[in-house]
């Protein structure tokens, strides 16, 4: 299969979406990059995220959760005190070739959250900003992860 630098435009499977509030998904981004934020909502042609709220929602308000990370141990420590630590075990045992962990979780028991943790570099790129907020937009309206590749996205903005 082909790889792709271009995120889906319309949601295909609402395997995600359908958890998210009426008024749109809250986003907490950590470290994500200039130009992150934008690139999300001018990609966003289904109106999944909340434009309305300011700032940054407190993790138990978030329903998606962005991280980039260095490295996987620098992930499993920044899950391993918070009410994502089932997150901290999962990218311990994360591989090196490996760039990206989407998880769908539940904080505190009940609340459903999408937290996507993206290495700075995949396949000797470093990620773009952009690239990542296409990914975001690609796994979401698509309902699950696909064939959405950083490197050659990054590769493209370059």
């Amino acid at each position: 299969m082909a790889q792709s630098a271009w995120p889906a435009e319309d949601v295909v499977a609402d395997t995600y979406v359908r958890t998210f509030p009426d008024t749109g998904a809250r986003i907490a981004v950590f470290e994500a990059g200039r130009g992150f934020r934008e690139e999300l909502l001018a990609r966003d042609t289904a109106g999944v995220f909340d434009t309305l709220m300011p700032g940054q929602p407190p993790l138990t308000q978030a329903d998606i959760i962005i991280a980039r990370v260095d490295d996987w141990p620098e992930a499993a420590e920044v899950y391993q005190d918070t009410p994502l630590h089932p997150l901290s075990v999962i990218a311990h045992d994360m591989v090196a070739d490996q760039s990206v962990l989407i998880e769908q979780s539940q904080i505190f028991g009940s609340i459903d959250v999408v937290t996507f943790t993206v290495l700075n570099e995949a396949d000797g790129e470093v990620v773009h900003a952009r690239c990542m907020a296409r990914l975001v937009i690609d796994t979401l309206y698509a309902g699950n992860p696909t064939d959405f590749d950083l490197a050659v996205c990054s590769r493209e903005l370059r």
